[in-house]
């Protein structure tokens, strides 16, 4: 029976003020996606050097980056804004690194929300840290404190760049998503092709311009787990698994096989 596909997922991490400690946390769409996806999500802690971090993606056969707080604006030359809300150090550090090891090991990768800016920092890109003063206020970017107790999300429009990556897997030149951000992509990194926008110019998914030639990689500004009933959403972690599942089996038949074991030794 052929094996499916180990999902690694990031996870949160906060200060927990009831026991004192730090704790880390992942909601459950994100997992929930994988699985439907036919993946086996496997969650990975917060672990502080690349050497433990190479042990992790030993297991993987993909990895998704989920989102959350922000990253330190000093990693792209920027001073702090009174909107940015900073991640705790030991995430920042731990996906700045889980995303050089991923790309240098060409595990396949989603990249979500707040995990698209990470991915796009990481690789030289900037971003904006507030997005109301730059872009206005025509499309609204995050939803009031009502809607999330309410469990609504604030949905927009993207178009789709014809011929890339991300118009091949939903087969649409437009697609209504949903947004819980305040910061985004300012610069795209070198090498990567933004491949969505909404309609006031906000950057919404970013790729490899060369992408037949590399590993799969898609960064998407929403959150298409918490809308994967609409079947396009759903098609991109669908993606990842089937990219995750054709890098494996790749990986097991180019692997050398082991000299057998004299019955003397």
């Amino acid at each position: 029976m052929r094996r499916k596909p180990t999902i690694g997922l990031n996870c949160s991490y906060k200060y927990n003020e009831k026991y004192a400690a730090n704790e880390s946390f992942i909601f459950e769409q994100y997992y929930d996606s994988v699985a439907a996806a036919g993946g086996v999500p496997i969650l990975l802690p917060p672990l502080g050097d690349q050497a433990r971090i190479r042990e992790l993606l030993g297991l993987m056969d993909g990895v998704v980056m989920i989102g959350g707080n922000d990253l330190n604006p000093s990693r792209y030359g920027r001073e702090l804004h009174e909107k940015t809300e900073l991640m705790l150090p030991r995430r920042e550090e731990f996906d700045i690194g889980l995303i050089s090891a991923v790309l240098s090991a060409g595990i396949p990768l989603l990249a979500i929300c707040q995990g698209c800016q990470t991915l796009n920092v990481a690789l030289g890109g900037s971003l904006h840290q507030h997005l109301p003063e730059v872009y206005g206020e025509d499309v609204l970017h995050a939803p009031t404190d009502e809607m999330r107790k309410a469990g609504e999300e604030r949905m927009h429009r993207v178009t789709i760049e014809k011929g890339t990556l991300l118009h091949r897997i939903v087969g649409r030149d437009t697609l209504e998503v949903n947004s819980s951000h305040h910061q985004s992509v300012d610069r795209a990194a070198e090498g990567l092709l933004v491949s969505a926008r909404s309609p006031d110019g906000v950057i919404e998914a970013l790729e490899w311009a060369d992408y037949a030639r590399r590993p799969f990689m898609l960064a998407v500004q929403w959150h298409p787990e918490r809308i994967r009933t609409l079947r396009e959403h759903m098609l991109l972690f669908e993606a990842l698994v089937r990219a995750a599942q054709t890098s494996r089996t790749r990986g097991s038949k180019d692997a050398k096989p082991q000299p057998k074991r004299s019955h003397h030794a």
